[in-house]
């Protein structure tokens, strides 16, 4: 739906428009009617038209002159009320195209569909997402464009999210449809509920997000790892990593074993200290160049002796390099080897 057109015609969302001329001409008639009523049998009731008007200084003008006057007064004030509450309700339809305007420029799959299951609402990145125009799926169920697999799963999904008044995630398989590939996804339904009647469904919101390419880069970084991870147990290194802003630091399990450390790597991480473990003769020197390396962006190579936990001196070369993770944080990390056996 692009900014601008009208929303589907099968959308139920506002109410008959509301025409403010009718709200006058019904006023306005309807005063007449009771106007000429009273005028025709004037006992039946006092009223404007049977009083003594002069007595109150008002002008004694025939009957039909003030049923006339009466209606037209009435027809204003309906016109007035009717105008305002069109105006009300043109306030409400222009936020629902607004919103719907937003979720037509939502980058994942996004679609809403009436209480009746029927589509009412299919984004643009939907119809590039399942090769299938907006036009063709409004006013159908998904049983009517999806195979029964995808629609079964569908379907638990909106149930869950219908029972718990809540919204649901769950990873699904795509089918491959309408010249699409297969895919992976995480689908979100979200019920939406009559603010006056809290029980009564409106309709469902759902949300497609395409993880495939993600899943893909997921398992190459897996790859990846476990080859340096095959390749640091060859050469007996282990890996550190410092948070330039917070200063703390992690290793893994190959430097506390490097360090003669035989208990679990949580509790070395609350034992260990670099700073303190350095060697006197080392300690100036190595913060100094770490230092230097992290506010320059310069590579780090030094050797040095550390206290290892067994309460030895061991001599030690590391290697490393200040980096920016996927967060924008500044990281300085490196790997480390034993300098003498």
């Amino acid at each position: 739906m692009k900014p601008g057109t009208e929303l589907p015609p099968h959308l139920q969302l506002m109410e008959r428009p509301i025409h403010p001329w009718r709200w006058g001409v019904s006023a306005g008639l309807g005063q007449g009617l009771l106007g000429a009523a009273v005028a025709t049998v004037p006992d039946a009731w006092p009223s404007p038209y049977t009083l003594d008007l002069a007595a109150v200084g008002l002008p004694d003008l025939p009957s039909a002159a003030w049923v006339l006057s009466f209606s037209l007064i009435a027809g204003a004030i309906g016109w007035q009320l009717g105008r305002r509450q069109r105006q009300h309700q043109l306030g409400g339809e222009r936020m629902v195209r607004r919103l719907f305007e937003v979720i037509d420029l939502l980058p994942d799959s996004a679609a809403v569909r009436d209480a009746q299951g029927r589509y009412v609402l299919w984004n643009r990145a939907a119809e590039q997402r399942y090769g299938l125009r907006a036009a063709h799926a409004y006013g159908h169920r998904p049983q009517e464009l999806f195979p029964p697999a995808f629609v079964a799963a569908l379907a638990a999904i909106e149930q869950r999210a219908i029972e718990t008044h809540e919204s649901v995630e769950e990873r699904v398989d795509v089918p491959a449809v309408y010249g699409r590939p297969t895919s992976r996804a995480w689908v979100r339904m979200s019920p939406i509920y009559y603010s006056s009647e809290p029980k009564r469904l409106r309709g469902i919101v759902s949300v497609v997000t395409d993880i495939t390419e993600q899943e893909q880069r997921d398992a190459a970084a897996r790859a990846e790892h476990a080859k340096l991870e095959m390749a640091l147990e060859a050469s007996h290194a282990g890996i550190w990593s410092v948070d330039v802003e917070t200063s703390s630091a992690r290793y893994d399990l190959a430097y506390a074993r490097l360090l003669h450390w035989e208990g679990d790597l949580e509790t070395f991480h609350q034992e260990f200290d670099f700073r303190k473990r350095l060697h006197p003769e080392d300690r100036d020197t190595i913060l100094a160049a770490e230092a230097a390396s992290m506010k320059g962006g310069l590579p780090f190579a030094h050797d040095y002796r550390i206290l290892c936990m067994d309460g030895k001196y061991r001599a030690f070369s590391a290697r490393g390099r200040p980096l920016v993770d996927a967060d924008g944080r500044m990281r300085f990390i490196g790997i480390v080897i034993e300098a003498t056996a």
